[in-house]
């Protein structure tokens, strides 16, 4: 196997971002915003577009980013070690650490195909016709949803793929017209189905633990059971109609998928081969 390059600096972007920021910091800050709310918003933008410039992999960035604001006194600490103290504060939060075993849960789900193999099971017990299908889909996105915080990594890393494989094995591809046999419901359906599985479970969607502590912050306690009552109801109701709407605003071509078993078979052994030979 190849050895992996690393990424280098684009010296470009990481240039034209460095002397923007230098000229908005010599800038007096604008009306209602205080010289350390104007510099940490300064470095909290160029941070950001450094990011999506990738001028550098994120947590390169990052880690220069908590650096800058140290190094500048960006909050407007008198000491060093103030200054230190600020740029670091953040690193002992809850929310943040939750965040990171977020995706660390989802990379497990991805490399271990857990999710992949419940997404087949459902296919398999739903798959007859094409609505089936969607909710086959959706149910393995929902069952994933409370222990796998990461929504992009839950419809991108497990769902997507094999919705899009099961499109092209009906001959439906997104580049033509021949999207509307069954590709064009099912992928708008998966999108819609993962907002709706983000919000059902505090631990369905990243943002939803940030949604906590701000709740907390204004005296307001969310525990797990509490936000999945008061969610559950609108979550369900839409659950079950989300597929039905799609199906008929997207009004596919296939209706009936009797081969999706045949896909699901080849498929689940093909996986099981990729898993033995990967040990």
């Amino acid at each position: 196997m190849a050895e992996k390059k690393s990424q280098g600096v684009k010296w470009l972007p990481f240039i034209l971002i460095l002397v923007i920021a230098a000229g908005l910091w010599q800038l007096t800050p604008p009306s209602g915003l205080s010289a350390p709310a104007w510099h940490s918003a300064i470095i909290f933008v160029a941070t950001i577009a450094s990011i999506v410039a990738k001028v550098l992999p994120i947590g390169a960035v990052g880690i220069i980013g908590i650096t800058v604001f140290a190094l500048a006194y960006a909050a407007g600490d008198k000491t060093a070690s103030g200054a230190i103290t600020t740029a670091l504060s953040e690193l002992n939060s809850s929310l943040i650490w939750l965040i990171v075993v977020a995706f660390m849960i989802a990379r497990g789900f991805i490399k271990t195909g857990l999710g992949r193999r419940i997404a087949l099971q459902m296919i398999r017990l739903l798959g007859k016709r094409t609505l089936g299908l969607a909710y086959g889909l959706a149910f393995a996105d929902l069952i994933l949803s409370p222990a796998m915080p990461s929504n992009t990594a839950r419809c991108g890393g497990v769902i997507y793929p094999i919705a899009d494989s099961l499109a092209r094995s009906f001959d439906s591809h997104p580049e033509d017209e021949s999207r509307s046999k069954i590709g064009t419901f099912l992928i708008t359906c998966i999108g819609n189905i993962n907002d709706v599985t983000a919000a059902l479970f505090m631990t369905g969607y990243t943002g939803n633990l940030l949604a906590v502590k701000l709740a907390a912050n204004a005296g307001v306690t969310l525990s797990w059971g509490s936000w999945f009552m008061a969610a559950l109801l609108p979550c369900l109701v839409s659950l079950l109609i989300v597929p039905l709407l799609v199906y008929w605003l997207t009004r596919p071509e296939i209706k009936h998928t009797p081969d999706a078993r045949i896909w699901h078979a080849k498929n689940w052994r093909k996986w099981a081969v990729w898993r033995a030979a990967s040990g």
